[in-house]
């Protein structure tokens, strides 16, 4: 029963075995057993060069004082709903700098 689990991997390793299945039944599940072996691997390597090759991208915006400061990235509400009523009525000075950008910008209400 062990050889038979371990011949995929002892094909890919020492490239062939004297140990062989003869029955029908044990060679489809070898090949089955290969196969899901060969999908594994192929797709650990392949996660592996995409994880070492893209550089991890820096979230610009990290909290709401990030969001007010910058002018790059676009943001707005739904003109008339509460979160435009909520912007525009608030004595927080982050918030109604960030009223005057959405105000200003129109394409974003």
């Amino acid at each position: 029963m062990w050889a038979n689990l371990l011949l995929p991997h002892l094909r890919f390793i020492i490239q062939g075995s004297d140990i062989l299945p003869k029955a029908t039944s044990t060679r489809i599940i070898a090949g089955f057993w290969g196969s899901f072996a060969l999908i594994i691997i192929s797709s650990y390597t392949a996660n592996l060069a995409a994880f070492l090759t893209v550089e991890r991208m820096q979230a610009p915006i990290k909290d709401v004082n990030d969001l007010a400061k910058q002018t790059k990235i676009k943001y707005g509400t739904r003109g008339g709903g509460s979160s435009a009523d909520f912007f525009a009525k608030s004595n927080q000075s982050i918030y109604q700098r960030m009223w005057q950008f959405m105000s200003t910008n129109k394409g974003v209400m």
